[in-house]
């Protein structure tokens, strides 16, 4: 760890080894030894090297574990203590590299999370309608669709995790490490359900220690993310009637990036549809097993191409080593090896 933290100060600062060795007083041999996890450096030598690279001591020497606090699970309850403690372990693994590059790379960290004026007590589903159109609005959203929800969020503050998830019965996850805000979701999840558990998880960090007692947080979350990926305003102005087709309801997937089965609680919950036909829509849904896989062709997975490209970048020009990278994109060196050499 120290040697790879090491090795990421030092190119970030646009440092060769006998450079830094100049500015410390340490030669080039021991600093490649550093590097390269031979050799263990002393208190002293640690100090210098921080001077020199503009970082703290701490952030070479710190190996103490991430802590994550406010963790928020959906279908929590289903999985086991040992699934949560190997979910837990991985993300940590992932976000420590992360930190440590943003570190000492200043220009890849995102904005501070910050949310706008938002009502302090929320006690009616509706109106959470109304606190997801203020975050649409502060972040300059509009009412139209979201076509990337991972780089919008992840510029307003919030680091995305994805990673193959083993476990079946998690549904995503918010926490915060120190003050970062946090969402993980399944690398290799459908596109819709990966956006609507990201607005879900987004919904955890908004909402939290704003709704009463008498609302129940995970429906809470569910009516959130439904109203941040596709706002009142704009279903009112959907051009349907009473009756909805099917097809209807896979081109709304595919243009908002929400699922068939989510837009039909989205037309209710605006008023477009009423109980009955919502109902009666939901029996053709169990009939055709649409509920557990939709008609047509997927909706695209989800990418933080911005995170992804800025990552890429860095080892391509040598700032970061191919494992750190790697391990931050939550992929095989191999594999990054292989997509950084197409073209």
């Amino acid at each position: 760890m120290l040697g790879e933290r090491l090795k990421t100060a030092r190119t970030a600062a646009g440092l060769s080894l006998r450079a830094l060795a100049a500015d410390t007083g340490v030669t080039a041999m021991a600093l490649s030894k550093y590097e390269r996890g031979v050799m263990r450096p002393s208190e002293k030598v640690v100090a210098a090297l921080a001077k020199a690279l503009n970082v703290p001591a701490s952030h070479f020497t710190d190996d103490a574990p991430l802590e994550l606090t406010k963790v928020e699970y959906r279908a929590s309850s289903r999985m086991t203590p040992v699934s949560k403690r190997l979910m837990h372990d991985a993300v940590r693994r992932q976000l420590r590299v992360r930190l440590d590059i943003e570190a000492v790379v200043p220009d890849v960290r995102p904005a501070p999370f910050r949310l706008p004026r938002l009502p302090e007590r929320v006690s009616r589903l509706d109106a959470i309608d109304d606190v997801a159109q203020r975050v649409r609005d502060a972040w300059s959203l509009g009412d139209r669709p979201i076509p990337n929800l991972t780089n919008v969020i992840e510029a307003h503050g919030v680091r995305v995790v994805q990673m193959t998830i083993r476990d079946g019965w998690f549904d995503g996850l918010a926490c915060r490490v120190d003050e970062h805000p946090v969402v993980v979701v399944g690398a290799d999840w459908p596109g819709d359900r990966q956006r609507f558990t990201l607005a879900h998880e987004l919904g955890h960090l908004v909402l939290d220690g704003r709704l009463t007692a008498s609302l129940d947080e995970e429906r809470a979350c569910h009516r959130f993310a439904g109203a941040f990926l596709a706002p009142a305003a704009a279903v009112q102005a959907l051009y349907i009637g009473a009756e909805v087709a099917p097809m209807e309801l896979v081109l709304l997937k595919h243009e908002w990036g929400l699922s068939m089965a989510a837009w039909l609680y989205r037309l209710r919950d605006v008023g477009r549809i009423d109980e009955t036909t919502f109902r009666a829509l939901w029996r053709t849904f169990r009939a055709n097993g649409w509920n557990t896989e939709e008609p047509g062709p997927p909706l695209p997975r989800e990418t933080g191409t911005v995170w992804r490209q800025r990552l890429a970048s860095l080892v391509v020009n040598g700032r970061i080593s191919g494992a750190m990278g790697a391990e931050a994109m939550g992929v095989e060196e191999e594999m990054l090896g292989k997509l950084l050499a197409m073209g």
